[in-house]
């Protein structure tokens, strides 16, 4: 098996939900849930957690004490400017895979968890991965990310303003049936793994993995938090 490194974004601070990250739920951080279900898979040589905060380190490195979590790596810090929200998860990827690579380790494939991602549990991982190096036996420059189905046609969408009055799009749309569309797919905000030699390449071929809609929830705001906490 070829080895995939999993990573983590692990920043400090959050700009809609204050330290959403570290969050604690039942008794663990939120980052916890997917890492717990990343180790339990066995799917990654390491799982580096990727933060530009100190402090954060520092409690990574405590718990690489329990052995449980001894395949977590934090052994150097991202620059502060990769931490802002404009900077790219892309290119945060390559700069870890770049840290790596001055330390001898070379990976063939790097998977992005989001540190989010609560409702993911271990089969979901080994799915993910196995059908990840299916792809890569393929081709070299494959990009693999989890989606969701959207609940209902996005031709359907309304627009909402200021005083709640619903604004239709096209409204010949609404006369037809739910299956007169092709179904439509979002970024779950969950897995996203991809070949090393794909980080920078314009010739990738993107494939989507398809998660259960209850399984796919991003938190960005309180309300997501809540249900989240509802299908824990």
């Amino acid at each position: 098996m070829k080895k995939i490194l999993g990573v983590i974004l692990l920043k400090s601070k959050s700009r809609r939900i204050k330290k959403k990250n570290f969050i604690k739920i039942k008794n663990k951080m939120m980052f916890q849930y997917i890492l717990d279900e990343s180790i339990k898979s066995s799917m990654f040589d390491k799982i580096h957690l990727s933060t530009e905060s100190e402090k954060v380190r520092s409690m990574i490195l405590r718990m690489k004490q329990n052995k449980f979590y001894t395949s977590i790596d934090a052994s150097f810090l991202r620059p502060k400017y990769m931490a802002k929200d404009n900077f790219k998860m892309l290119d945060v990827l390559k700069y870890v895979i770049s840290e790596f690579a001055k330390r001898g380790e070379i990976y063939s494939g790097i998977c992005m968890m989001y540190a989010t991602a609560l409702l993911i549990k271990k089969r979901d991982i080994t799915n993910f991965i196995n059908y990840f190096n299916k792809l890569n036996k393929i081709k070299n420059n494959v990009s693999l990310q989890t989606v969701a189905q959207y609940p209902a046609p996005i031709e359907w969408s309304m627009s909402l303003t200021e005083k709640n009055i619903l604004k239709k799009n096209k409204k010949k749309n609404y006369e037809k049936s739910s299956d007169s569309f092709d179904q439509k797919f979002y970024d779950t905000g969950g897995l996203h793994a991809i070949t090393i030699k794909s980080l920078n390449s314009k010739k990738t071929q993107n494939y989507g993995f398809v998660m259960p809609k209850y399984q796919s929830i991003d938190i960005d705001y309180k309300e997501d938090l809540d249900f989240a906490k509802k299908l824990l």
